[in-house]
């Protein structure tokens, strides 16, 4: 059981450079290029946001697996995107095969953002995850902000943890590991990512089976 999301923030991109084969080449396989080309043209996404979409899957695909494979090296072109479909008002789902694993991930393009987060669930059924804007972007806020966010939505899922109460939610990263969800001294079955780009902040984490 694992969770991965990623975030782009859209104004701290260059759309020419994005744009360029030396860049974009990195990041998109032969096949995923073609699959843009062959979008409906009421998707609405340019080239440029199409490659930040395809990164930002990619990247949550990585958190995802990264999480048993702490050694994993984030590699683009290694992560394929088999699949993405634009489902309305700024909406794509897709589907990412790595590490013998098949993935189900949904995406939002925003005007100033794209989020995506991923899961082994086709419906994503126990996976909460959330974007929001902080006021600055330097890393210590964006690190403090996106786990206070995380934090609020965790307390509202669990309001008795270990004995007590929705306060003692911390979450801890370990130095060589993923972030890890404590309530007290007890390490719960929660596993939890966060994300950051510029001044946005993203989570997203999976409940287990015995939180109904």
């Amino acid at each position: 059981m694992s969770t991965g999301n990623d975030i782009v923030a859209l104004g701290a991109t260059d759309s020419e450079r994005t744009s360029r084969y030396r860049f974009y080449s990195r990041i998109l396989t032969r096949t995923e290029l073609q699959s843009f080309h062959h979008l409906p043209a009421d998707a609405g996404i340019s080239f440029s946001h199409y490659v930040w979409l395809m990164w930002s899957i990619k990247e949550s695909a990585y958190k995802y697996c990264s999480r048993s494979e702490t050694s994993l090296v984030f590699a683009p072109l290694t992560i394929p995107v088999v699949q993405v479909t634009h489902r309305g008002a700024g909406s794509w789902h897709g589907m990412v095969r790595y590490r013998g694993v098949l993935l189900h991930s949904r995406s939002l393009v925003r005007t100033g953002f794209i989020s995506s987060v991923v899961s082994s669930e086709p419906d994503l059924g126990r996976t909460r995850h959330g974007v929001r804007r902080i006021p600055q972007a330097d890393r210590s806020s964006q690190s403090a902000l996106a786990r206070k966010f995380a934090l609020q939505s965790l307390a509202s899922e669990f309001p008795v943890a270990a004995g007590g109460v929705a306060a003692a939610l911390r979450i801890v990263r370990q130095p060589d590991g993923p972030p890890e969800v404590w309530a007290g001294e007890k390490l719960l079955d929660v596993p939890v990512s966060l994300a950051h780009h510029d001044c946005l902040v993203a989570w997203s984490y999976r409940l287990p089976e015995s939180i109904s």
